[in-house]
């Protein structure tokens, strides 16, 4: 009736916010929870471990050569003892009926393998908040559900036996394997959500994401082109009456918007073969975001 949950918390050079993102884990209300933190080889004097270590035995505190965020994870994944897993970044906040809302949740849906939430969105430096709500959607079924919605990894509630199905996270992704194991999860089963906002996901410019901004953005572009090779274009499908050249053109215009130019244009190019008389998309194709902001604004 109240399974255990391992809550873990990767971290590197975290002594900034890694106190904060233990304590909302350790006041969640839901009590039957472990709580394992895994140290990815920061150098920083031992800030960040003199911090972990500080809580004794109210967590499992794991050091490991720095190697990821992805190998972190999946170190907590094989060390967890609970029959859920749930990913708490170190610069995260979950608010404290996290865990217990989502447990609740599968209770009541027997069939539920993987429950996400809503989400605040905190800028650090203005200390700006934004609600980030999906209103409609309560099931993710495919691809294409995915790719337009933001979801945010650190809200959801897994059960552990997915991985045993799709596999660890991909340790050559370095900034998407979070998105990478989002396909490969709702690929192998639903992903439902909850309307409420359960989780805070802090924006600074310390993040990887803007720290290294353009390895990001060359990572996302070879990662979205090989969408279609490792999950077939059906999965990317609003329904299975859309045209081929209507799902590409989708696919392509998101991932324009995303700032990921190459996998747009490889997107594009995919649609003008099925419709090779399309002066918008040729357009889209020699100028790209300009072309764009230009015919869609």
């Amino acid at each position: 009736m109240y399974p255990l949950v391992s809550i873990v918390i990767p971290v590197y050079n975290g002594s900034n916010f890694i106190r904060e993102s233990i304590e909302s884990a350790l006041h969640q209300t839901y009590k039957n929870i472990e709580i394992l933190v895994i140290n990815d080889g920061s150098n920083d004097n031992d800030k960040t471990e003199t911090i972990c270590k500080s809580f004794g035995t109210k967590i499992r505190y794991f050091y490991k050569e720095n190697g990821g965020v992805a190998s972190a994870l999946n170190l907590g994944i094989n060390e967890a003892k609970g029959s859920f897993f749930s990913w708490l970044s170190h610069d995260d906040l979950y608010e404290p009926q996290k865990i217990k809302t989502q447990i609740d949740f599968i209770k009541e849906n027997p069939n539920s393998k993987i429950v996400s939430s809503d989400f605040y969105i905190l800028n650090q430096e203005t200390k700006v908040v934004e609600n980030r709500q999906i209103k409609g959607l309560v099931v993710f079924k495919n691809g294409r559900d995915i790719l337009m919605n933001w979801l945010d990894f650190c809200t959801f509630l897994v059960d552990i036996d997915c991985f045993k199905t799709v596999g660890l996270f991909n340790s050559k992704y370095k900034t998407t394997q979070d998105a990478d194991m989002q396909f490969r999860l709702v690929f192998f089963t639903p992903i439902f959500h909850v309307n409420q906002t359960l989780t805070t996901r802090r924006i600074h410019s310390n993040q990887d994401t803007k720290t290294q901004s353009s390895f990001h953005l060359k990572e996302k572009d070879l990662f979205f082109i090989g969408l279609i090779k490792k999950f077939g274009l059906r999965f990317f499908k609003e329904n299975q009456k859309e045209s081929d050249y209507l799902t590409y053109l989708h696919l392509g215009i998101k991932t324009l918007k995303m700032d990921c130019t190459k996998s747009s244009r490889f997107f594009f190019i995919k649609a003008i073969l099925k419709k090779p008389f399309s002066p918008k998309l040729l357009i889209l194709i020699l100028f790209g975001k300009r072309a764009f902001n230009f015919l869609y604004k």
